[in-house]
């Protein structure tokens, strides 16, 4: 019975273990970075939307840098803040937790015009610990080691380091704007369907030029049967109708009107010359 409920609570613990460890994944992976940019690809008319989140900086005083593949002259901040730096390819400014209660820093790029539809922009933010801050942090430090007599060891100076800057970078693909997009597909498919419709009224030309040439040739050239080369009728009558007109031998087509219940027609045609033969189908 002992082996019966262990076995149980192993395979409730391999059924239970991936689930909870799927759960972490994606909890870690909906973690928040400190610089995010809300969309990856835009048209030229829409302004890219970036994100600092200062809850994800564990610092206090620190220097924002963005740095980019285009000019960022364009980029509009949505706070005060110190030391806000310009050029072409570099924005910057330095920011201090304790001196302020907001939880994230928007900034607005407007695409300039040079930029085309299926470039690529690169943005690389940075974040960096303030000089005064590190020397504070390294005289506290250096007071605890004294005072508990113990070294630092280089791999732990190396991990604070890593800790006092932090990096991301992202790209965006520039776009066609929807409506435009919408607008090449109709058009793509309007000229799709007129070649469609061009190639049907080809085909019916062709068609009708091949049923053309062929009855000419067939009146220019009739076929011959006992000798004959005369593939005329010198009357044609059917029991009980009259033709749409008059016959002519030159003429190869007539109709008549019949009622719907019409099942019999008697036909008589007669050739022109005795020598030739003739065939009703229908």
């Amino acid at each position: 019975m002992k082996k019966i409920k262990k076995i149980g609570l192993f395979l409730i613990g391999i059924i239970i273990l991936p689930v909870i460890s799927n759960i972490l994944v994606l909890a870690l992976s909906k973690e928040e970075s400190f610089f995010e940019i809300e969309k990856k690809e835009v048209s030229k008319e829409e302004e890219i939307t970036m994100k600092i989140n200062l809850n994800q900086i564990n610092m206090d005083h620190f220097t924002f840098q963005l740095e980019s593949n285009i000019s960022l002259e364009n980029i509009k901040l949505e706070e005060e803040v110190e030391n806000k730096i310009e050029n072409e390819n570099i924005f910057s400014f330095q920011f201090n937790k304790e001196e302020s209660n907001l939880n994230s820093i928007l900034l607005n790029y407007k695409l300039e015009e040079e930029i085309e539809v299926g470039d690529t922009i690169t943005f690389t933010a940075t974040i960096k610990k303030i000089e005064e801050e590190k020397k504070e942090k390294l005289e506290e430090e250096i007071n605890a080691e004294e005072n508990d007599q113990e070294e630092t060891s280089e791999e732990e100076i190396e991990q604070e380091e890593l800790e006092e800057e932090l990096t991301v970078t992202y790209e965006v693909k520039v776009i066609e704007k929807k409506e435009e997009q919408e607008e090449k597909v109709y058009e793509k498919e309007k000229t799709n369907e007129k070649e469609e419709k061009q190639k049907e009224i080809t085909s019916s030309k062709e068609k009708e030029t091949t049923k053309v040439s062929t009855t000419q040739q067939s009146r220019t050239n009739p076929l011959t049967y006992n000798g004959s080369d005369n593939n005329y009728l010198s009357s044609l009558s059917i029991n009980n109708y009259s033709l749409n007109k008059e016959f002519k031998k030159e003429s190869s087509t007539y109709f008549i009107t019949v009622d719907s219940d019409v099942d019999t027609l008697v036909v008589e045609a007669i050739q022109e010359d005795s020598n030739s033969q003739i065939y009703i189908n229908g």
